[in-house]
C-alpha cells in the first residue's frame, strides 16, 4: 500500500533523527568523566604555560583571570554539577600555596573577602549558567519527549489508516461480489424455473453452486417410502462412499422428511442422525401445499461457508427447489392430462 502521506516520509526521518534517545555518558561520582578530563587538561596546560611563560603566580596579575574560562565552559556544556567542580578546581588550583598577604590596611575579614571573592564569583557563575544550561537541557528533553509522542501518535493514526483503508477496501470488495452473487444466483434462479422436472434437475446443480458454494452435494428426490438419489457433484466413488438411497427405516429420511427438520451437523443431537452422511440435509419443501419432494444433502463445504446466515440460505434454497420441482410436475401431470383426454379411444 502506499504511503499515507507523501510528506510523511520526510518529517519522519527528521523525527527519528530527534527522537534518537541520547545514550548516557560515563560518570565518575556524579560527574561526567569528560567534563574531569577536560578540567584536568586545562589546568595543566594552565600551569604549565604559567611556569614556562609566566611568574607562576597562578595568574593572579591578570584581568579577567583565565580560571573562568573552565569555568564558563564547563558550566554552559555540562550543568551546574560540573561547573562548580570547576569553580572548585579553579579555586584550589588558584589559592593553594599562592594566597595573598594582608594588606596593613585590611583586618582578617577584609583579607578573607578578597581572597575568596574570585572563587565565590566562579561558583556564583557555576550556579547560574549551569542552571541555565539545566533548563535548556529539561526543555529539549521535554521537545525530544514530545517529539516521541508525536510520532507514536503519527504511527497509530498510520496503522489506523491503513487497517480502516483495508476493511473499506474488502467491504467494497464483498459488496462488489454480494451483487455479483445476487446477479449470479438470479441467473441461476431463472434456470429452475422451467415446466419440465429433467430441467429444473440440470438447473439446480448451478444454483446450489451459486447460493452455497459446496464441494460435494446431492439431490434426492422422493419416490414412495425412499429418497433416491437423483444427482450429486463433486462425489468420489473411490474415495468417498456415501448412502444412494434412504428408505423410511433411516433416521435421516424420519427427521427430512417426516418432520421437515433441516439438519445441521454443528448441532449435536443433528450431527447423530447425519451420521458423517453430510454436514447440511435439508427438505424440498413446496410451500404452497407443505408436499416434501425430496432433500438436499450437502456433504462436504468450507469451514468459513457454514454460517447461520449460509444456514438460513440453505433453507430457502431447498423451498426454493421443491417449489419448483413441483410446479414442473404439475406443469407434466397437466399436459400428460391433456394428451390422455385429446387422444382418440
Amino acid at each position: 500500500m502506499a504511503d499515507v502521506n507523501p510528506g510523511v516520509a520526510p518529517r519522519r526521518r527528521a523525527a527519528d533523527r530527534i527522537a534518537v534517545p541520547v545514550a548516557e555518558a560515563p560518570v565518575l561520582l556524579g560527574v561526567r568523566r569528560a567534563a574531569i578530563v577536560e578540567i584536568a587538561a586545562f589546568f595543566l596546560v594552565a600551569l604549565t604555560v604559567d611556569f614556562a611563560f609566566l611568574d607562576f603566580d597562578r595568574f593572579a596579575s591578570l584581568s579577567p583571570h583565565p580560571f573562568w574560562i573552565v569555568v564558563l565552559l564547563c558550566a554552559i556544556q555540562y550543568g551546574t554539577t560540573e561547573g562548580l567542580v570547576a569553580a572548585v578546581a579553579a579555586s584550589a588550583t588558584l589559592l593553594v600555596g599562592n594566597l595573598p598577604p594582608p594588606r596593613f590596611d585590611q583586618d582578617l575579614y577584609q583579607w578573607l573577602l578578597s581572597a575568596t571573592l574570585l572563587p565565590l564569583m566562579w561558583a556564583v557563575a557555576a550556579v547560574i549558567f549551569g542552571e541555565l544550561q539545566g533548563r535548556v537541557r529539561r526543555e529539549r528533553d521535554a521537545l525530544r519527549e514530545e517529539v516521541l509522542q508525536s510520532r507514536k501518535r503519527e504511527e497509530v493514526i498510520a496503522a489506523a489508516y491503513r487497517k480502516l483503508d483495508a476493511r473499506r477496501e474488502n467491504l467494497e470488495a464483498r459488496v462488489a461480489g454480494q451483487l455479483r452473487t445476487v446477479f449470479a444466483i438470479y441467473n441461476a434462479a431463472k434456470g429452475i424455473e422451467r415446466m419440465a422436472t429433467h430441467e429444473v434437475q440440470a438447473g439446480v446443480s448451478e444454483l446450489v453452486r451459486t447460493v452455497m458454494s459446496p464441494r460435494r452435494f446431492s439431490l434426492f428426490l422422493l419416490s414412495g417410502e425412499v429418497l433416491d438419489l437423483a444427482m450429486n457433484e463433486g462425489w468420489d466413488d473411490s474415495e468417498t462412499v456415501y448412502p444412494r438411497a434412504y428408505d423410511g427405516q433411516s433416521r435421516i429420511f424420519q427427521a427430512v422428511v417426516g418432520s421437515h427438520r433441516t439438519l445441521v451437523a454443528a448441532a449435536a443431537e443433528d450431527e447423530r442422525i447425519l451420521a458423517g452422511d453430510g454436514l447440511l440435509a435439508g427438505p424440498l419443501l413446496n410451500v404452497d401445499s407443505g408436499e416434501v419432494i425430496g432433500m438436499l444433502k450437502i456433504e462436504e463445504m468450507g469451514f468459513l461457508d457454514l454460517s447461520v446466515t449460509s444456514i438460513e440460505n440453505f433453507r430457502l434454497l431447498c423451498e426454493w427447489i421443491g417449489t419448483a420441482y413441483a410446479q414442473a410436475r404439475r406443469f407434466e401431470s397437466a399436459m400428460h392430462g391433456l394428451e390422455t383426454a385429446g387422444s382418440p379411444r
